[in-house]
C-alpha cells in the first residue's frame, strides 16, 4: 500500500493524540503533539484509509451540490431556502448583504463579471452565513448549558469538512458554520451532543444517555447528518 500523502501541523496544546481531518480541498491534514515523529503519524493516516476515501466522497459530493449564484437562485438557511436577490450597486465598493422576507440581498460592485462576480457573491454569503452561525450557536449553548447545568471555555466556529462539533478535554468547543443551513433541531442536537462531551469524554452509553436527556430525537438527527451532510453547501 502506498503512503497517503498529509499535511502536517503541530500543536503545543495537544499532548496524546492526533486528530486527523480532510480540508475542503480534500486534503488530509493532520493535527499531531510534537513529540509523535512523522514514521508513527504516516502510519496512523495508513491505518485510516477507508475512513478517508468516505470523508473525500462527502467533499466531491459538496463540490457537485455547489449552486450558480445568480439573480432568482435559491440557497439554503436553517432547512429552508431563500431566493438570491443580486443588486449591483455603484456607490458602493464593498459587497454586503441584507435579510429580507424570504430572500437575501447581495449588494455588489457594479461591472464583476463571470468568476469574479460569483466569488464576490459566495464570499458576502459565506460570510453572513457565518456571523449568523456564531449568534445562532453561541445563544443555543448558552441555552443548554444552562439547562444541562454545565459551564464551558472558549467557542470556535470554523470551516470544518469532517466535523459537525468537537469538545476539547480543555472544555473548548467547535463548529462548523455549516449547520446554520440546516434545520435548527438539527442544529441543536450537535450543540447538545458536545456540550454532553463535557461530562463523557466517549460515546458510550452514559453519553447517549445524556444526549437523549436533551434530545429525544437524536437517533433521527445524527441519522440526517449522515444521509444530508454533504447537501449543507451552496
Amino acid at each position: 500500500m502506498k503512503n497517503i500523502p498529509f499535511i502536517l501541523r503541530r500543536s503545543y496544546r495537544r499532548k496524546k493524540t492526533a486528530q486527523l481531518t480532510i480540508n475542503p480541498e480534500g486534503e488530509v491534514v493532520v493535527l499531531a503533539p510534537h513529540h509523535m515523529s512523522e514514521s508513527y503519524l504516516q502510519k496512523f493516516v495508513n491505518s485510516n484509509q477507508t475512513w478517508i476515501d468516505k470523508q473525500k466522497q462527502k467533499t466531491a459530493k459538496a463540490q457537485t451540490a455547489k449552486r450558480t449564484l445568480i439573480n432568482g437562485a435559491y440557497i439554503p438557511y436553517k432547512g429552508g431556502e431563500l431566493q438570491l436577490n443580486v443588486i449591483p450597486e455603484s456607490l458602493r465598493s464593498q459587497s454586503w448583504v441584507k435579510l429580507q422576507t424570504n430572500a437575501i440581498g447581495i449588494y455588489i460592485p457594479v461591472g464583476l463579471r463571470g468568476h469574479k462576480r460569483q466569488d464576490t457573491i459566495r464570499q458576502a454569503l459565506e460570510n453572513w452565513y457565518i456571523k449568523q452561525a456564531r449568534q445562532t450557536i453561541i445563544d443555543q449553548i448558552e441555552h443548554y448549558a444552562a439547562v444541562m447545568g454545565l459551564s464551558y471555555n472558549r467557542i470556535s466556529i470554523k470551516d470544518t469538512s469532517s466535523r459537525w462539533g468537537s469538545c476539547s478535554s480543555a472544555g473548548n468547543l467547535n463548529f462548523s458554520w455549516r449547520l446554520i443551513l440546516a434545520p435548527p433541531n438539527i442544529l441543536d442536537y450537535v450543540v447538545i451532543h458536545e456540550l454532553a462531551h463535557l461530562v463523557h469524554q466517549h460515546h458510550q452509553s452514559s453519553f447517549w444517555n445524556l444526549v437523549a436527556k436533551y434530545d429525544s430525537l437524536y437517533k433521527n438527527h445524527r441519522k440526517y447528518l449522515k444521509q444530508n451532510g454533504w447537501r449543507l453547501t451552496f
